[in-house]
């Protein structure tokens, strides 16, 4: 499971250059309570959840699409929902109370959400095609929003602190 993780980075960086690999292996002594995953022609779909009351749902459309969700710690909760081909997601939250909502419709989206701390939110929606986004926060009590319905869009969020609130909007 861990190797698969790995590859799911390596090619976030690869195709996306916006997730990153490394760190300790959250794959031991795992729970995995409140899964839910759909997928159809999917090559690759995960979720890794430690801790207690973790919720996790991820649905699946299209071809060639990819998304991870690690989720340590305690009633986090995170969706990810992939319409269309070839998009990679990968939503990470370190802490509890942590919420990542995000939505791809399109071709060759990319997105990740690295949450790092409690009562964090954040929601992603692309639509349309080579779109990026990367949401990093560390701290407590923020709250990030990027919405992009465009084509190329780049967005990157990146909150150090608490009860910080982004919004990007991109037509």
């Amino acid at each position: 499971m861990w190797r698969s993780f790995m590859r799911m980075a390596w090619l976030f960086a690869l195709y996306g250059g916006i997730a990153r690999a490394g760190g300790p292996n959250p794959v031991s002594d795992l729970a995995l309570p409140e899964i839910v995953a759909v997928s159809a022609n999917a090559v690759f779909g995960q979720i890794v959840q430690a801790g207690n009351g973790n919720t996790a749902n991820l649905q699946q459309n299209g071809d060639t699409n990819n998304a991870a969700i690690i989720q340590p710690g305690d009633r986090n909760s995170a969706a990810a929902q992939q319409q269309g081909s070839q998009q990679y997601a990968f939503l990470q939250q370190t802490g509890n109370d942590n919420q990542a909502f995000l939505q791809q419709t399109g071709t060759l989206n990319s997105a990740s959400v690295l949450q790092s701390g409690n009562d964090n939110t954040s929601h992603v929606t692309q639509n349309g095609a080579q779109n990026r986004a990367l949401v990093e926060q560390i701290g407590d009590f923020n709250t990030a929003i990027v919405t992009q319905y465009a084509n190329g869009a780049n967005a990157v969020v990146r909150q150090y602190g608490d009860h910080a609130t982004s919004t990007v909007i991109q037509y």
